[in-house]
């Protein structure tokens, strides 16, 4: 026998699944089945996963969402645009933009020296090791500002990162980096 199972998640948003019961030896044993996704209206059975929303009717499927049963107002809250998260990573940028080495790390990158610092500033700023976070903390952040053209989507750090460890770029950056710490004649022999 099948149900669908709820769970509500410390945000408040709630998530189902289906669980099946079945017997093995005698006793009755469940088993997690599909995920259902986001619960948008209970009582109605209307779910969203992966963009879709869709209505489960347990020994029937999936089916089209009817027209009355979808909520009239947007569960999806829209991402605050002026509240910034200001003072560390104002005082970090104001501070990194008056070392000398500041101008060697945007020229390491020069077509995505914002979205390298932005990267800089999410390691040095946040507990955060996980690179899937780095887009929300941006939108939240003065870094927001500060680098307005820097792209945190997943597959661009990913893109980014591996330029940034090829050997050219390295190279680059360290002669910047050389230069702009001992003069154009100190850093010869080094």
């Amino acid at each position: 026998m099948s149900y669908i199972h709820y769970d509500e998640k410390p945000n408040g948003a709630i998530y189902a699944c289906i669980y099946e019961s079945y017997r093995d030896k005698g006793k009755v044993k469940t088993r997690r089945g599909e995920n259902l996704g986001r619960v948008i209206n209970k009582e109605n059975n209307i779910f969203r996963q992966k963009g879709i929303t869709y209505q489960y009717i347990i020994g029937e499927g999936r089916k089209d969402v009817p027209d009355t049963a979808l909520p009239s107002e947007s569960i999806v809250p829209e991402t605050e645009k002026l509240i910034l998260d200001f003072g560390d990573a104002w005082f970090l940028q104001e501070y990194i933009s008056k070392q000398p080495f500041y101008e060697s790390i945007k020229n390491a990158l020069p077509e995505e020296s914002d979205t390298l610092l932005a990267l800089i500033f999410y390691r040095l700023l946040t507990n955060k090791r996980a690179s899937c976070h780095a887009q929300i903390w941006y939108e939240g952040n003065y870094s927001y500002l500060a680098f307005p053209d820097a792209n945190l989507t997943i597959q661009n750090i990913s893109k980014v990162l591996k330029k940034l460890g090829s050997e050219e770029v390295q190279r680059h950056f360290f002669e910047e980096y050389l230069s702009c710490i001992y003069g154009d004649d100190g850093a010869t022999g080094l």
